[in-house]
């Protein structure tokens, strides 16, 4: 027990948390977009891989980034080994029957084919994708409300893995990248625009515990707002 603990604290260490320079370490290491780092290092933290991993299965296999997320998923859960998992569907399966093939029940994902069977290609990216948002915890309602707006699961993907490092609004964020869709673009992550009111507000800033204080920033902005509005009286006396 304790030999397997140590394991996973090495293992831990050895992938850092996502943050903005992590992120820009990867643009640089692998010559690639924000979008595409910010997707590949949050499946290699998700997954407790090193970053190389991810993107040397992207690169030598080819997967889109749905098939990407299945072949991983596959690997952690299915315990076999990446390249079987390649060859299997080189050779014209389908990524449900690869899942039989290696043992894997179709309730490992979707309760709601417990008794079934996996279906094509397409329902196994969608069981595969809401798999991984329900174990990051993500609001299945945030996730409904990003498919129903027309956000595909990579850019909502993405989407959670920069608000979470930033503290900053996920519907916001999605927003603002629905109206560029451009992930390369700083903009949409450093400017949040409320869904509700389409008004653009300030992104939250960390307070001196290390946390974020969105009561704090709304007060300094609505009181930035205030300034400079006079009524054209003077406060000197008549």
């Amino acid at each position: 027990m304790k030999k397997i603990l140590i394991l996973a604290l090495a293992t831990a260490a050895a992938i850092p948390a996502f943050s903005q320079s992590f992120a820009d370490k990867l643009m640089d290491r692998y010559n690639v977009g924000y979008g595409e780092a910010i997707l590949l290092g949050g499946l290699a933290r998700d997954f407790g891989l090193h970053d190389s991993v991810v993107f040397d299965m992207r690169n030598r296999y080819g997967y889109n980034d749905n098939d990407l997320l299945t072949a991983l998923t596959l690997q952690k859960y299915g315990r076999r080994d990446r390249d079987d998992i390649y060859q299997m569907r080189r050779s014209g399966m389908g990524w449900g029957q690869i899942a039989h093939a290696i043992g894997m029940h179709p309730g490992e994902f979707n309760k709601a084919r417990k008794a079934g069977k996996f279906g094509s290609d397409r329902d196994v990216y969608d069981d595969v994708w809401r798999h991984r948002f329900e174990r990051k915890r993500t609001s299945s309602r945030d996730l409904d409300w990003a498919r129903n707006q027309g956000i595909n699961y990579r850019d909502a993907y993405i989407a959670d893995v920069i608000s979470r490092s930033r503290g900053s609004d996920y519907r916001g964020l999605l927003t603002n990248y629905r109206n560029s869709r451009d992930w390369d673009s700083r903009s949409n992550v450093r400017v949040y625009t409320n869904p509700t009111s389409g008004k653009k507000v300030a992104p939250p800033k960390k307070n001196k515990g290390g946390g974020f204080d969105d009561n704090k920033n709304k007060a300094k902005n609505d009181k930035s707002k205030g300034k400079g509005k006079s009524n054209g009286k003077g406060k000197g006396k008549g």
